[in-house]
């Protein structure tokens, strides 16, 4: 379908205009009622609404029509996730994984539910996992970082926070946690140029 279309519905969901955005993604599933990526945006729409029955029948739509597709899925089991039946939302982290078994939205899903069952190892090795098959993803070597700190292994957490600050070197979450990394490892001078970029990067 037309990416102008779809921009659209991004674009006004952005804006927090919520009432055209839903009228613009439902224009859009009428247009092209057999396109999965459609349904998934409808379904992203109902989730910004806090319409979670209708965004979770839009999201089992876009599976249904892209069965070997992983959009549908992963938000499914994230919804399962938020909703704290990790039975369900573990079997669709591995469904997807099954198929694309470097994605990382999966990974991380699936090492949250064993960081919340207290599977502390298992978790670890997820967050490696996705970290290491995903040279640019971002999130993992966040995450990592915070868990490293919080357990006093500085020097992994500021490892895993400066090959964050690679991929983003602008974003307020990434300098935040390298502060703090630098600080761990007594590199004050280091922290300190760090938070006076965040400053100047948060608006």
């Amino acid at each position: 379908f037309e990416r102008a279309d779809f921009l659209l519905v991004l674009t006004q969901l952005r804006a927090g205009k919520l009432d055209a955005a839903l009228n613009a993604a439902q224009a859009l599933v009428s247009k092209h009622p057999d396109a999965a990526q459609a349904h998934n945006l409808l379904g992203a729409v109902f989730e910004t609404r806090k319409d979670l029955v209708a965004a979770r029948k839009a999201y089992q739509q876009s599976a249904t029509l892209a069965p070997k597709g992983r959009s549908g899925l992963l938000n499914i089991a994230r919804m399962d996730l938020l909703a704290g039946d990790h039975e369900a939302s573990g079997r669709g982290f591995q469904s997807v994984l099954d198929g694309y078994p470097r994605e990382t939205t999966a990974l991380l899903g699936l090492a949250r539910i064993a960081s919340d069952a207290g599977a502390t190892e298992q978790s670890l090795e997820l967050l490696e996992r996705a970290r290491t098959q995903n040279p640019t993803a971002v999130r993992p070597r966040l995450i990592l970082a915070t868990y490293y700190l919080r357990r006093g292994v500085a020097s992994k957490a500021l490892q895993a926070a400066e090959e964050a600050l690679a991929q983003a070197s602008d974003s307020p979450a990434v300098l935040t946690v390298l502060g703090q990394a630098q600080l761990a490892n007594q590199r004050a001078a280091d922290a300190m140029k760090t938070f006076n970029t965040l400053v100047k990067a948060v608006p």
